[in-house]
């Protein structure tokens, strides 16, 4: 009869962990083309704060596979999670689209209760480059992480930059280990709080081992 009472307690906690919360399909309000989904926590609250965690999609993905890829591990860690869908260029802000996710995250932080101190932004691949560049002209994010990007621009000189963390991984099979090695050493050379890491037996994806070293990076932040 224990025995059974355990397991179900523990049954319950597993259905609790993986339910997922409905995702929201949003517009901006000043700019109606430009839409986003975002997941809430499974247990939202007006009346407490929650940690955000953009995900941007690579060259050719979609708002919708970020929800899929990053949605069990935001609602985990009870992150409000946010997914831009952006237009062919994105990655090098040829639209303005650094100013399109902050009027995102300006609506988000009026609709919800947002711990803004705590706002973090990972992309993989064209959503890396993406990251990388927002960080560089918007340093108030806690936190950006950097996955496989095939490009990467040198930072500018500004002291502010390195107030932000970055974590860079990459897959040690994937043909772009050498930029971002490149990467990391520009970073830590010019005195960024800069982590990096590379998983073995991972090519050019977004594996399930990358995105748990990256909840783990943040988590470690989170609780600084």
């Amino acid at each position: 009869m224990k025995k059974n009472i355990i397991f179900l307690c523990m049954f319950l906690i597993s259905q609790d962990i993986f339910a997922q919360s409905e995702t929201l399909e949003r517009v901006l309000r000043n700019d109606p083309a430009q839409k986003y989904l975002i997941q809430l926590p499974r247990h939202y609250t007006a009346q407490a704060a929650f940690p955000v965690l953009i995900a941007v999609h690579w060259h050719s993905g979609t708002a919708e596979q970020q929800i899929n890829e990053w949605g069990f591990l935001a609602q985990k860690d009870s992150y409000i999670l946010i997914c831009p869908q952006f237009l062919e260029g994105y990655q090098r802000l040829e639209r303005g689209e650094d100013k399109k996710l902050l009027a995102i995250i300006d609506e988000v932080n009026a609709d919800f209760s947002v711990d803004s101190d705590n706002i973090y932004l990972v992309g993989f691949s064209g959503g890396a480059q993406f990251a990388l560049r927002f960080a560089y002209k918007h340093p108030f994010l806690k936190a950006v992480c950097i996955l496989s990007p095939g490009e990467f621009d040198p930072p500018p000189r500004s002291e502010q930059l390195k107030s932000v963390k970055y974590f860079i991984g990459v897959g040690e099979g994937d043909s772009r280990l050498p930029v971002v090695k490149r990467l990391y050493g520009v970073l830590d050379k010019k005195g960024f709080d800069v982590s990096f890491e590379s998983f073995p037996l991972v090519g050019h994806s977004l594996h399930s081992n990358i995105k748990s070293a990256v909840m783990k990076f943040l988590r470690a932040i989170y609780s600084q």
